[in-house]
């Protein structure tokens, strides 16, 4: 396996790495027994003459010694059994079905319709998150909209459920379908959501930032920053 990635650290496998995990190589190393010899290349150290003899070289020649250059095995990592048993399928179902939604259905007031084809109840629950006034401000007062939009940082990698632009704001929406009171999502998600915000004031320097998380649950719009 050859994976090109901006820094790389290998990760026990867990609940949290299966259900999150944004690149395969991750989930697959997580899996593979420790025998497994990692090799770290540094693109900086590779001579760009190398790449026309790369080319033509058969594969097998490619990965039985073609390159030279001191390389790094990250420390082996021990896999204890993971506890599924808090996991229901009914739930993380749940939560995609509604994020799709969010992603497909147009930035406007939908139509019957137009939803038509989730389950009654998820209806239901677009149809509050699409005619709360919040929701119907935004699509109003904003002109650009970004769905699942992915970004790379210094530290991590995610997507960004939401955000509009106008000419001097930006309003940043992460979505949530947890069940839980207001005050544990707002603890559960503070960080990400400033997270979030830093990335988009570096990206927007002269606008104005409003981050929120919405919750499908609660029907409420909860200010991060």
């Amino acid at each position: 396996m050859v994976d090109v990635v901006k820094e790389f650290t290998r990760y026990p496998l867990s609940f949290d790495l299966l259900f999150n995990h944004k690149r395969k190589m991750d989930l697959l190393l997580a899996a593979s027994p420790n025998s497994t010899k990692v090799v770290v290349l540094s693109a900086q150290v590779i001579p760009t003459n190398r790449y026309d003899q790369i080319i033509e070289e058969e594969s097998s020649d490619i990965f039985g010694g073609s390159f030279t250059e001191e390389v790094t095995v990250p420390a082996q990592i021990v896999n204890t059994p993971i506890d599924l048993s808090f996991v229901s399928l009914d739930g993380m179902k749940y939560g995609t079905t509604l994020h799709n939604a969010m992603e497909v259905l147009p930035d406007r007031l939908w139509t019957d319709e137009q939803i038509s084809s989730y389950e009654p109840r998820f209806q239901t629950i677009l149809k509050r998150y699409n005619t709360h006034p919040f929701t119907q401000d935004i699509y109003k007062n904003y002109t650009e909209f970004y769905h699942e939009t992915p970004y790379i940082s210094l530290s991590e990698s995610g997507v960004i459920d939401f955000y509009a632009v106008n000419e001097s704001h930006v309003i940043l929406v992460d979505y949530k379908s947890d069940n839980a009171d207001v005050s544990t999502i707002t603890e559960r998600y503070t960080d990400q959501l400033n997270d979030y915000y830093d990335l988009l004031k570096q990206a927007y320097p002269n606008h104005s930032i409003e981050a929120y998380i919405y919750s499908f649950n609660h029907d409420e719009y909860i200010k991060i920053a």
